[in-house]
């Protein structure tokens, strides 16, 4: 409980596959975690959403270049989390939202999906 960690969300599409625009919808346990901050990384010019609720456990994060599109990989955005769980050595996944919902994950470069394979983390609480 009270512990500190950061999540960072990085892009990283292929040398091949640089990216104009991203959308990440993450979802946590709010009983086991809270965000305190999000910071955006450098590489996208414009920041679309920068969004949490701790009440349902969400993160909407969006943002995108209208110049080149950038180079991957990079840092879309880093979340502060903290630690609320009571109970010794309790785990809190960090999931992708259902890729079947409107809140999806997304990749895009000129207009085409390139998101590739999401995998949820699974942070370890003292």
């Amino acid at each position: 409980m009270g512990q500190r960690f950061e999540v960072r969300v990085a892009i990283g599409a292929g040398s091949e596959r640089p990216v104009d625009t991203a959308q990440v919808y993450l979802e946590f346990d709010p009983a086991k975690l809270q965000v305190e901050s999000i910071s955006s990384g450098p590489s996208m010019e414009y920041l679309l959403l920068s969004t949490w609720d701790n009440t349902l456990g969400s993160i909407k994060y969006a943002a995108g270049t209208l110049g080149p599109a950038v180079e991957t990989p990079f840092t879309l955005f880093t979340a502060t989390f903290e630690a609320t769980a009571q109970s010794a050595n309790a785990s809190a996944q960090i999931r992708f939202a259902d890729p079947t919902s409107i809140h999806r994950t997304k990749v895009i470069i000129r207009g085409l999906d390139v998101t590739g394979q999401l995998k949820p983390l699974q942070p370890k609480l003292r």
